[in-house]
């Protein structure tokens, strides 16, 4: 339904409407953060390994330097070295490459958390949509990564130039110097150009995921319409819900007075509270509350209570401690014990009472 017949979005999103767009892959993430952390982790790596790197490097040059005179220079035997000298590269950067996929995994599990979505490996084709595609581009979003672009290209070319130029005095006289100074050499400048390009893209990237956490709450935003929609999808049009409760209710309180006319005798407060107590001597342990109320519901089971003759006892503090403690269907603590014991004494002695009488 488009924006402007849902409403305006002013509300935060549902839980339920976040674990749907997680489920879809819709998490705010910025890639521009994974690169520079892994950027920054490969080359802390590369100065941890700088020796054995570079020892093997020179060696491989050497050994390529010096077999160079004996090697008919053809084809297949340029293949040869050139496959041998992949490999041993390989060998070496291997501690590298799993240390970058680490930190990228790392990186990713720390921005979205576990969050792995099959939905989002499905192909969307509106994607390919060029009228779509047009009006991203001229989007809020669209300018933000339009300005971001241009900001990483012109850091990057700046850091450049302003690394080079301060060691292009020093590169002319390394030519007189061996391979490894040499690779020494190359090795600082790349570290020191890795290492300020990284800073500066960590920095842009930390604001990129700012606004990328920003971007992403402001669309799951929803509009009062859409929550009352929520709502009655998920849990039921709330009169409805309003309406089963009373019926409901109703039908426990019909219950409820049902079994008044089964008490032993009814407890009262002595207006604004009765409760109605069963106790069968032969199969129960301990009496149970059959009905309880308060109000109306009091004067209910009193005016029962009345109908079939059963005793009604006024005792004030007896009636709070169980309307408060004791619910419908429950039998009574045991430090009730000793007062209702009387109170059923008393109640027998006036069933015995009317026996003999009659």
């Amino acid at each position: 339904m488009p924006e402007d017949l849902q409403g305006e979005r002013t509300e935060p999103a549902s839980p339920r409407k976040r674990r749907e767009a997680r489920e879809k892959g819709q998490v705010a993430k910025s890639q521009d953060l994974n690169t520079a952390v892994i950027l920054i982790a490969a080359l802390l790596l590369l100065n941890f390994c700088r020796e054995s790197l570079l020892g093997g490097m020179g060696s491989l040059y050497r050994s390529l330097l010096s077999n160079l005179h004996n090697m008919p220079l053809d084809i297949d035997t340029i293949q040869v070295y050139t496959g041998a000298g992949a490999v041993y590269l390989l060998k070496l950067l291997v501690p590298l490459f799993i240390g970058m996929i680490v930190v990228g995994l790392g990186v990713s599990l720390l921005q979205v958390g576990p969050a792995l979505s099959l939905k989002a490996l499905i192909p969307n084709f509106s994607r390919f949509d060029p009228i779509r595609g047009m009006k991203k581009l001229v989007s809020l979003r669209g300018g933000v990564k339009l300005v971001m672009a241009l900001v990483k290209i012109t850091v990057v070319g700046a850091i450049l130039y302003w690394t080079l130029a301060s060691k292009i005095n020093e590169i002319m006289p390394t030519m007189q110097l061996s391979v490894g100074a040499i690779l020494e050499f190359l090795f600082d400048v790349c570290f020191t150009i890795g290492v300020r390009i990284a800073v500066a893209l960590l920095i842009i990237a930390i604001l990129d995921y700012a606004y990328q956490r920003w971007q992403h709450e402001k669309d799951l935003k929803m509009s009062k319409r859409e929550v009352k929609e929520e709502l009655k999808r998920y849990e039921g049009d709330p009169n409805i819900k309003q309406r089963r409760m009373r019926t409901q209710r109703a039908i426990l309180q019909q219950r409820m007075m049902h079994k008044v006319s089964e008490a032993e005798v009814v407890i009262t407060n002595p207006t604004h509270l009765a409760i109605a107590l069963e106790y069968k001597r032969e199969t129960m342990s301990a009496p149970r509350v059959v009905a309880k109320g308060a109000g109306h519901m009091a004067r209910k089971i009193r005016e029962i209570a009345i109908v079939h003759g059963i005793p009604i006892v006024e005792k004030k503090p007896l009636a709070q401690a169980l309307y408060k403690t004791v619910e419908v269907g429950m039998t009574i603590s045991p430090d009730l014990y000793q007062t209702l014991a009387e109170i059923l004494a008393y109640v027998y002695e006036l069933e015995k009472q009317a026996a003999q009488t009659n």
